[in-house]
């Protein structure tokens, strides 16, 4: 009888041993499991971020795309302005050369009005006489 109530009690011993380690493992599947749902929502805040990141990319790459076309623009309108103002340049080239030449002809007609009012002086002088 002692050696059964020996037994009795060792396997009571070994049951209350055995639900204390289920209890712990129970316990350390939910700190599993917890560390899990940590785990995943930190994987959907880096998939959201790594979204974000791509999203930010494509409207750094529209931008640029955006400024290189600017830039052709403007440098399109710079070669126009230039191209106009040499245009206009040349214009006024022509029109100093032309003013030129008119003020050589207007020269010209005074010179030959004073020869043509020295000759008629002559002969209204000749007339006179």
């Amino acid at each position: 009888e002692a050696a059964l109530a020996a037994l009795k009690d060792e396997q009571s011993t070994a049951r209350g041993s055995l639900d204390d380690n289920q209890e712990r493992l129970a316990a350390k599947e939910a700190e599993v499991n917890e560390l899990r749902a940590t785990v995943e929502s930190q994987q959907a805040s880096l998939a959201g971020a790594a979204t974000l990141e791509g999203e930010r990319k494509a409207q750094v790459e529209e931008s640029r795309g955006e400024i290189a076309a600017l830039a052709e623009r403007i440098a399109a309108a710079q070669s126009g302005t230039e191209a106009a103002a040499e245009a206009l340049e040349a214009e006024l080239r022509e029109a100093k050369d032309a003013k030129a030449g008119l003020a050589a002809q207007l020269a010209a007609v005074e010179a030959q009005l004073a020869e043509r009012d020295t000759d008629l002086a002559a002969r209204a002088d000749k007339l006179a006489e």
